[in-house]
């Protein structure tokens, strides 16, 4: 089964933007002009296709060069945005984003994702609740 599936994917057309396998030219030719694409955003810098307008300003900060430096620190970020989340959780302690299951907090979102896949084995978005 292995050597028949191979088989199909070395003669398949591979779509750039989402890696879809397509049996045909045409297929992938109709698969471009559906609904399926019709929404990327576009890097202006280096034409990278993503999905949503924040992904495409988060991508394009990856451009830019990182300016915005902490004052109590040597950390310097390429947002506002990020270095305020440092300033609140590194030096005044704020940690906004708790665990529904153990308590601990995390100053980032990303962190406190992290942290809940050791409760479940995989991340879930359930938690990721801002404390108020």
């Amino acid at each position: 089964m292995r050597v028949h599936m191979h088989r199909h994917r070395s003669n398949s057309f591979a779509c750039e933007i989402c890696q879809n396998h397509l049996s045909s030219k045409e297929a992938l030719e109709k698969h471009h002009k559906t609904a399926v694409h019709l929404h990327d955003y576009i890097c202006d810098i280096c034409h990278k296709k993503l999905k949503s307008k924040h992904m495409l300003r988060a991508h394009i900060n990856s451009h830019l060069k990182r300016k915005f430096k902490c004052p109590k620190c040597p950390n310097v970020y390429k947002s506002k945005q990020s270095l305020n989340e440092h300033l609140l959780s590194k030096h005044k302690g704020i940690r906004k984003y708790e665990c529904f299951i153990c308590k601990k907090t995390y100053g980032h979102r990303s962190n406190l994702t992290r942290h809940q896949k050791v409760h479940s084995g995989s991340s879930f978005s359930a938690g990721a609740n801002p404390k108020v």
